[in-house]
């Protein structure tokens, strides 16, 4: 009875030890290198630079908002595919005024994935990057326009105008 309990115990942390994710600290060139993926992304669209967004986005990649519908006002997910986002990026005025203060902030990351707060004057998105035969590319992104509340420390930048 002894033994049986004894290899239970073992198959039981064997599995707990394959179930644990290898879990790494990024170093910080690593970090540098997924801030300029995310600079490459957002300067590049204020600048009108669809090659430097192209660099930064992997080609399937979408930006996606939620929004209210016009007639109903019930919210909906608004998606934005990658070749479209560039396409626009293209034809767009150069805004670079218009880009203010950028905040990026790195919030996780495992091995070749990445999760990255972005804070412009204007937008809030949460970027999703995955590493790509060494390079790092956005593959998602959820963003809203900002809610500048008091403790916003973008709140006293001037806005943007639409």
């Amino acid at each position: 009875m002894g033994n049986k309990m004894m290899r239970w115990a073992l198959v039981a942390m064997a599995a707990w030890a394959y179930g644990q994710e290898k879990k790494s600290s990024p170093d910080a060139a690593e970090l540098k290198q997924i801030e300029a993926t995310v600079r490459d992304y957002v300067e590049g669209y204020f600048e009108s630079d669809a090659d430097r967004v192209a660099k930064a986005v992997h080609p399937e990649f979408v930006k996606r908002s939620i929004r209210p519908q016009l007639v109903t006002g019930r919210d909906f997910l608004s998606e934005f595919q990658g070749s479209h986002f560039i396409e626009h990026v293209r034809g767009k005025p150069k805004r670079k005024q218009d880009m203010g203060k950028v905040e990026i902030q790195t919030l996780d990351t495992a091995d070749d994935m990445a999760t990255v707060k972005l804070l412009t004057a204007r937008w809030l998105e949460y970027l999703h990057l995955a590493k790509f035969n060494g390079e790092w590319r956005i593959i998602n992104t959820l963003w809203r326009e900002r809610s500048l509340g008091p403790q916003d420390p973008f709140r006293n930048l001037k806005r943007p105008e639409q």
